[in-house]
């Protein structure tokens, strides 16, 4: 479910309905209805108290779409690109790796962290990522990425796409 959203629990034969909790919270009955808004993200449970029985109930809440796409955009644009201009891959969208903390700037680092590397470098999957920026861009009206996609759109035309819009690997 998305967070905000409303989880309606509707009862046909209530029996010996006891009680529904989801979240810590006893949800009270409203014409037939059980209902809930969850406030924060996470994996959810709850408890149906019914004929003398528990079920659980687990259930995921996420942030919107719209929210996921900027946490995504906001996390290769802080993290991910090369904003040095004196390197050579300035304006590059490059692996990262969260539990280093670092950019992966060449396949050598990503040895022994993942079982297959080809992917790994400033071109392949990497173009995907100026893609993703630019459709969140575009389909929210958010500029205040474009710069990070025109360093980007630079470092592709100075090194991987030619004249011919030939793509060149690495």
């Amino acid at each position: 479910i998305e967070k905000g959203d409303k989880i309606s629990i509707k009862v046909k034969n209530p029996g010996k309905l006891t009680s529904i909790r989801l979240d810590g919270e006893v949800l009270e009955e409203n014409n037939g209805k059980y209902e809930y808004t969850p406030s924060e993200t996470g994996v959810k449970e709850g408890i149906i108290k019914y004929n003398g029985k528990i079920a659980h109930i687990t259930y995921k809440v996420t942030d919107s779409v719209r929210k996921l796409m900027e946490k995504r955009v906001k996390f290769i644009v802080e993290n991910q690109q090369i904003t040095d201009p004196d390197d050579p891959l300035y304006g590059a969208y490059m692996p990262y790796d969260i539990e280093k903390e670092k950019i992966f700037r060449a396949h050598e680092d990503a040895y022994g962290y993942y079982h297959c590397v080809p992917d790994r470098n400033e071109v392949r999957e990497r173009m995907g990522m100026g893609a993703f920026i630019a459709l969140y861009s575009r389909l929210y009206n958010d500029k205040k990425y474009l710069p990070s996609l025109e360093l980007y759109r630079d470092f592709m035309l100075k090194y991987i796409v030619d004249e011919n819009y030939d793509v060149w690997d690495s």
